[in-house]
């Protein structure tokens, strides 16, 4: 699924929207056994 599914360096996603679906997608196909969750969201804001 790492090939189907879009993320970060870091493997974080872009957005609540793209986490939500992915969680969604992991607990129905179940790549790896166990339930999935979004933790949390953090945006780095830069600039003044």
């Amino acid at each position: 699924m790492a090939a189907e599914v879009s993320s970060n360096e870091f493997c974080l996603f872009d957005s609540l929207e793209a986490a939500i679906a992915a969680a969604t997608r992991f607990s129905i196909e179940q790549p790896e056994p166990g339930d999935y969750y979004v933790v949390e969201v953090l945006e780095e804001r830069r600039g003044g």
